[in-house]
């Protein structure tokens, strides 16, 4: 995720080891997700990157979290200010 912490817009960085069905959803700090970032499938082993406005969002902390049909995720912590 650059930049940390994002003032207008934000690209978020990821890849995977197997091919998978994903998603990249934006949660605020108490879980309530904000934005669907990206929905389909991923190619193993190439690099996606996947941008966002900050548009109205408040300041803060929020969390990105990728879910593939595996089971796997990841969250990573990012400050709007």
């Amino acid at each position: 995720m650059f930049p940390n912490p994002v003032k207008t817009d934000a690209q978020v960085r990821f890849n995977l080891i197997e091919d998978a069905n994903l998603t990249l959803r934006l949660y605020d700090f108490n879980g309530k997700e904000i934005y669907n970032l990206y929905s389909g499938n991923a190619k193993a082993n190439h690099v996606y990157e996947v941008g966002f406005l900050r548009n109205n969002l408040m300041n803060g902390v929020y969390i990105i979290k990728l879910t593939t049909d595996r089971g796997n995720s990841y969250n990573k912590q990012i400050i709007i200010e």
